[in-house]
This record gives C-alpha cells, structure tokens and sequence, in this order.
C-alpha cells in the first residue's frame, strides 16, 4: 500500500528513528495502553525519534517515550510515507496477533527493510504459527546484550529475515 523502494540502505546508514503508523484510534491506544513497551523498545533499540504518522491528531500522543522526542507529522503522501520508512531502523504496530497477515502497515514495514515490532492489543487465540516476520518486545530482550541494547548486526539480520519473507509472499 506504501510501494516498494528500489533500494534498501542498511539499518547502519538510518536514523535512529522508529515509526509509528497506522488509524487513530490504534495510535491512542498504544500510547495509552503500552506506553511501557514504546519506551522499552526506544531503549533496545536506541531510539533517538518516534515518527508518529496517520490521518488524525490527539492530545494523547505524547511528546516524549523514554529518551525519545515523539513527532506527530499527520498524513503523507505515499512517497513521502516511503522515504521515511527507508530512512527509519524499526517500526511499531498495534494489531491483533491473529490477523496479522492483514496488516497493511506491517507489510510496508517488511518491504522498507525495517524492523517491525507488533504489539498484541489482544491475547493471542490461536496456537502462534512456526513463523512470523515480525518481533514483538520478548523477542528483543531476548537478544538484548548485558547493556541492555541490540547490536546493530542482530537488528539487521531481523530486518533481513522479514524483508525476504515479503519477498517470498
């Protein structure tokens, strides 16, 4: 839905940014809701800004997660919505862990290279497949160094696990 870029810049070459994109109502509930888990994933990852994307504005957003100054930019345009992707390292999602497979914003993640993080707003209902091209927090802590940060070269290889899954489906 955002297109395809023609070339992906390693995760080395982007900002430390993290997207987050997608309705309104979503938005709102993950700051609401999981500000913690923003805030422990701008951490692992080094985030610097959180591009906050999407038709609609609200209050509820909040202008800091952890370190991380919060930019509400609004709505883009499909090319700009795609350079921002390829210029960001990761991604954030709220969606529901069933139905990820109609995620629109997830793919746009997995096709811009990034890391996408999928944050459940539900407990999960179904037995959790084999695979699924996306990360969610415990996966991160889990290759989490003693300092508590993900090396750059761990991040890249979960960017290129999920872009080749785009590419294969």
């Amino acid at each position: 839905n955002i297109g395809e870029p023609l070339q992906l810049p390693s995760l080395s070459e982007r900002t430390r940014q993290l997207v987050i994109f997608g309705q309104i109502a979503n938005r709102i509930r993950l700051y609401k809701e999981h500000k913690g888990t923003l805030e422990t994933i701008c951490r692992l990852l080094n985030i610097h800004t959180v591009i906050d994307v999407g038709s609609g504005s609200s209050t509820q957003i909040p202008s800091w997660l952890d370190r991380a100054v919060v930019r509400s930019v609004g709505w883009m345009d499909d090319q700009q919505l795609s350079t921002l992707l390829s210029e960001s390292i990761a991604g954030a999602i709220g969606y529901w862990p069933d139905v990820w497979e109609k995620s629109g914003v997830i793919a746009a993640y997995q096709a811009h290279g990034m890391i996408p993080v999928l944050i459940p707003l539900e407990p999960r209902r179904t037995q959790i497949p084999s695979f699924v091209p996306y990360v969610v927090v415990e996966d991160l802590l889990k290759v989490a160094t003693k300092d508590g940060s993900i090396p750059i070269e761990q991040m890249q290889s979960i960017s290129d696990v999920s872009h080749d899954y785009y590419l294969r489906n």
